[in-house]
């Protein structure tokens, strides 16, 4: 499994995080924590996003040509809640990706590149 350094950005109205991290790419995903407790993966294949920590657990998956469902699962509660995403934009140069977005009428971009 190669192992790199990755510099991640998420972007919305609310907030711009940006970080370095070290990244695993194994099958055509990349894994890596965003910090002590929430655990990432990106297919490259599916342009799925999965994120889960103690609280929750989220699976986006983004496509061009249609609107497509994200999930967020609340553990505690035992639900989940359904969210409509329109992806508008995917670019992606081998491990770079930059994908922006739209979640209930909110702006998003989600971008990973490698930190050479």
């Amino acid at each position: 499994m190669p192992k790199m350094n990755i510099k991640v950005s998420i972007k919305n109205e609310a907030e711009n995080q940006n970080y370095s991290v070290p990244a695993i790419i194994k099958e055509e995903k990349i894994h890596y924590r965003e910090n002590q407790d929430t655990k990432v993966q990106f297919d490259y294949r599916e342009n799925t996003l999965f994120r889960e920590n103690k609280d929750f657990k989220m699976t986006y998956r983004f496509d061009l040509k249609k609107d497509t469902t994200g999930i967020i699962s609340m553990k505690e509660l035992n639900k989940s809640i359904e969210l409509v995403i329109k992806t508008k934009k995917i670019e992606r140069n081998n491990l770079n990706i930059e994908i922006e977005f739209q979640v209930e009428g909110k702006e998003f971009l989600y971008r990973i590149e490698e930190v050479k």
